[in-house]
């Protein structure tokens, strides 16, 4: 079993086109679409680790302009995907997260999530 990556989703009634603006170059764009009113963006970072990774999505926050600052706390959701492979045939998949880990999430104003993968022969 391994940390794969966390995907950042976030929803709003607002266009977040200005957020992944303002981070163009530095994330990538898994997701952009407007659904029943509202707009849905899933980004990831290209670090490795999940220290790394959370401190990129801490960087990139923290970097926001005014507006953008804005769009990021007005969204309704803000959900931190963590995936993780599990080994075929595993009768368990126990993840550890540290409680540093978990307070950064909170500090980023985020929802955790955990999503377990299947890592069927190896492909993870």
């Amino acid at each position: 079993m391994g940390f794969l990556n966390i995907d950042l989703d976030l929803e709003s009634e607002h266009d977040l086109s200005p957020l992944l603006k303002a981070w163009a170059g530095r994330v990538a764009l898994m997701r952009n679409k407007l659904s029943a009113g509202r707009h849905q963006v899933s980004i990831a970072t290209g670090q490795v680790g999940v220290d790394a990774v959370l401190q990129g999505y801490a960087a990139l926050v923290s970097g926001l302009g005014e507006v953008e600052r804005q769009l990021w706390s007005g969204a309704r959701e803000r959900v931190f995907d963590f995936g993780f492979a599990c080994e075929e045939g595993a009768a368990q998949c126990q993840i550890a997260l540290s409680e540093q880990q978990v307070q950064r999430v909170a500090e980023l104003g985020g929802r955790l999530v955990v999503t377990l993968y299947l890592d069927k022969q190896g492909a993870y």
